[in-house]
């Protein structure tokens, strides 16, 4: 069963993803819901920045150096802050008073925290530590389910294009020790040099199969289980807490809806498949939290703006290595606050030094970050050759798609576009927090104009980013929306309670008032909150995220006519490490899925990827194998590459297009080539003509 099978591979992707930026977190002084959504960006950041530099260095890759590279920055961290941090006796003199000791506080309990010094919990605050825990625990439970439904087995791949090129790179890491993201994608040149490729998720898929010993596959489902049911609701939940505050209503909505959007974590999963992506958008809702936090625009946590800052700066990084149009997105999603941010200091500094230098330093603010996006923006992005989308819909269509959570076709989920229509209308109400509300229309305008708009020089200039594919900011979306729907639910609890509160018995007494002591009270309070999570997991989790389910285990489903891999063509795969010298290169087509003998079989292949940059020797031999009983040439080129097996999987490609290699054709009544195993249709040869 899949989720017995996952357990330990999860178990230790978990521990990968999270222990060494929670280390580094905690050095830094975060607490609460600030370290734990602050642990996967500044992991993925210490795991990738270790990367490129144990492959400039030749030094090993794995877990050691990770977590070597982490302890030494906590360390440095730790002793960099101990200037700026009052010590624990000032800070228990502040808490509890000039002439107050803890011993005096017997209603409160003690708990000795790690940082040496005490704090007191009330039983409000164990409270909000109780439903926290839960729902943590509950959105975890949720969403590995609900991948488990559309991976359909610990081994089972996803059967898309993009796959082959993320399981060869996988093992190739495991081959070579080279995790860089400057070094990666070399694996697919005969000169083994390749430029940039973003390979955060990659590194943290290698780190988790050399922990848990796992093969690729499974390494891959582990690792994507750990990202969205854990790295992505905590960092939800960093970005709620530090807007609304660590009430309980907001940690339980937060938890419900990250589990309930259609379009994310499920999307990046079934389309593409874009592992890449996925990391860098559950990374996301932390960043934008850490820089509002920075720039002192929302203040729902008790952290230092410095060591936000610090925080913000330790996660951008991983984020752009994860993948970076996420970073580019996150530079224009929080336009609105640095200009918040930018209004806020201009109105301090008015009284001190007049409305026209107050303006003056908004006026940089915004030109300054309006440089540096434009800068980045232009920069940061793919050949404009490859942005090839053409729109899909009309914008009328996108812009609805957009504001109901149901992007690309998929069904709309009542319950989060009408949280989000309440959310709206309490920020205007309000008028706190507008920030949110521009970042909300920023990700509105980014899907309508990739999505519906003519194809052109604008379109391509806000979409190119991501080659113009709607999918992309679709994924995107639940980041924006979320808080926004949190805002709604927390509107509609806190009208309920008034509600109760205003509520008489017929003695005239108010309903909240038979609670008999506050304990009870706040007991009570546990439940509704525990009852409310019930409700909105049942409701979020109906149609819409039922549907992205199963649309996702279309494309993992092991079937005869799977698009990548067909069942045969899987059993073969399990055989052929028996069959083949270690040392030995396979020739086979990418295209038909017998490239990922890399991947599955650990069998290096002679064109690993569907693109590559071949020397002589290799397009010697995919195009004329066939005549090495011929040309002594062909043969010498099979010696000097080791390529003297042949792996045949038919003609039928991942796209259904028909890319040949000419050198591989027609073997079955060649005799120099020798049938060594077969599978159905699928066959093994070895090359007998050169000895």
């Amino acid at each position: 069963m899949i989720y017995t099978d996952l357990v330990p591979v999860v178990a230790a992707a978990v521990f990968v993803l999270m222990l060494p930026g929670t280390l580094v977190a905690f050095a830094t002084g975060a607490r609460g819901w600030v370290l734990l959504g602050a642990g996967a960006p500044a992991s993925v950041t210490i795991i990738s920045l270790t990367a490129i530099l144990t492959g400039a260095a030749g030094l090993p890759w794995g877990v050691l150096p990770v977590l070597a590279v982490s302890a030494l920055i906590a360390v440095g961290v730790y002793v960099l802050r101990l200037p700026w941090s009052p010590l624990p006796g000032r800070r228990r003199r502040r808490r509890s008073g000039p002439g107050a000791s803890v011993a005096t506080l017997p209603a409160q309990r003690k708990i000795r925290l790690l940082s040496g010094h005490r704090r007191e919990w009330s039983g409000r605050d164990l409270a909000g530590l109780t439903v926290g825990s839960i729902a943590t625990a509950a959105v975890f439970a949720v969403i590995s389910w609900r991948l488990g439904q559309a991976f359909g087995g610990a081994e089972n791949i996803s059967q898309t294009f993009d796959n082959i090129f993320h399981l060869n790179a996988v093992r190739y890491i495991a081959d070579t020790g080279n995790a860089s993201s400057l070094k990666l994608s070399g694996f697919t040149a005969s000169s083994g040099i390749g430029g940039f490729y973003p390979a955060a998720w990659h590194d943290v898929v290698s780190l988790t199969q050399q922990l848990a010993g796992s093969s690729v596959p499974a390494a891959i489902n582990g690792t994507n289980v750990a990202i969205a049911a854990l790295a992505w609701p905590l960092s939800c939940m960093l970005l709620s807490t530090s807007i609304f505050g660590a009430r309980r209503s907001v940690v339980v909505a937060t938890a419900a809806l990250a589990a309930g959007f259609s379009a994310f974590p499920y999307l990046m999963v079934d389309f593409g498949v874009l592992y890449p992506n996925f990391l860098s958008i559950a990374l996301m809702p932390a960043c934008i939290a850490l820089f509002a936090l920075a720039l002192g625009v929302a203040r729902g946590s008790q952290l230092r703006r410095s060591t936000a800052w610090l925080l913000l700066l330790g996660s951008l990084p991983g984020l752009a290595l994860a993948h970076p149009s996420t970073f580019l997105a996150l530079l224009a999603w929080t336009y609105p606050v640095v200009l918040a941010a930018m209004a806020a200091l201009s109105r301090r500094l008015r009284p001190r030094s007049g409305a026209l230098r107050s303006y003056g330093v908004f006026l940089l603010g915004f030109v300054a970050y309006t440089g540096a996006l434009a800068l980045a923006w232009k920069k940061l992005r793919p050949d404009e050759a490859q942005s090839t989308w053409e729109p899909v819909q009309a914008l009328s269509q996108a812009f609805g798609q957009a504001v109901t959570s149901a992007p690309q076709g998929r069904p709309i989920p009542w319950l989060i576009f009408a949280l989000t229509l309440v959310g709206i209308a309490g920020l205007l109400q309000k008028r706190r927090h507008l920030w949110l509300l521009w970042m909300y229309g920023i990700s509105v305008l980014m899907f309508m104009v990739v999505s519906g708009y003519p194809f052109g020089p604008f379109r391509t200039f806000v979409g190119g980013i991501w080659y113009n594919d709607p999918f992309r900011p679709a994924a995107l979306l639940p980041v924006a929306t979320l808080p926004v729907a949190v805002l709604g639910f927390v509107w509609l609890w806190d009208r309920a309670q008034a509600l109760l509160r205003d509520r008489r018995t017929p003695s005239g007494q108010s309903l909240l008032a038979g609670w008999p002591s506050a304990r009870s009270a706040t007991a009570g309070t546990v439940v509704l909150a525990l009852l409310a999570l019930g409700g909105l997991f049942a409701l979020s989790q109906r149609g819409a995220v039922t549907v992205a389910v199963r649309s996702a285990a279309t494309n993992y489903a092991a079937s005869q006519d799977a698009a990548l891999l067909s069942t045969d063509e899987r059993i073969l795969l399990g055989r052929v490490a028996e069959e083949i010298p270690a040392d030995n290169t396979v020739v086979s087509s990418p295209w038909t899925g017998a490239s990922l003998i890399y991947a599955i079989a650990d069998r290096r292949s002679l064109t690993p990827h569907v693109f590559g940059d071949y020397d002589a020797d290799t397009t010697e031999v995919l195009r004329r194998l066939n005549q090495a009983g011929e040309d002594p040439s062909v043969c010498q080129s099979v010696r000097d590459l080791k390529a003297y097996y042949v792996l045949d999987f038919g003609a039928r490609e991942v796209h259904g297009g028909h890319h040949p290699f000419p050198g591989s054709e027609n073997l079955s009544s060649d005799p120099d080539f020798k049938l060594i195993d077969s599978q159905g249709n699928a066959k093994l040869y070895k090359v007998v003509a050169c000895g």
